[in-house]
């Protein structure tokens, strides 16, 4: 159950996206969810009208590397926080619609 902080505001996410690209994924074999086989592109061309069908394989899993850790929003932090100590206390005084205005 979520607990609001005594002092404070708390930021979260419900994106499991934005976890994996603010921290990162390790390696990881991927399967079809829905259907009998995944389509692979060759690794030197793009998705598009111009691949060759005989360039494109159809396979029953995948080996992802996995992803390098962006850290998005930890590089954002120290300006966000920032904003946000100016603006949550006008907002509450305010009116929230009239401080974002």
């Amino acid at each position: 159950m979520y607990r609001p902080p005594e002092k404070g505001f708390r930021v979260y996410n419900t994106s499991k996206v934005a976890d994996y690209l603010e921290y990162g994924t390790r390696p990881h074999i991927i399967r079809p969810r829905f259907k009998r086989a995944l389509t692979v592109f060759p690794a030197d061309q793009q998705m598009g009208p111009l691949v060759a069908m005989s360039d494109i394989s159809l396979v029953s899993w995948v080996r992802h590397p996995g992803t390098k850790p962006l850290g998005i929003v930890k590089s954002t932090l120290p300006e966000t926080r920032a904003r946000a100590r100016m603006i949550i206390p006008l907002a509450l005084k305010n009116g929230i619609t009239k401080t974002l205005k």
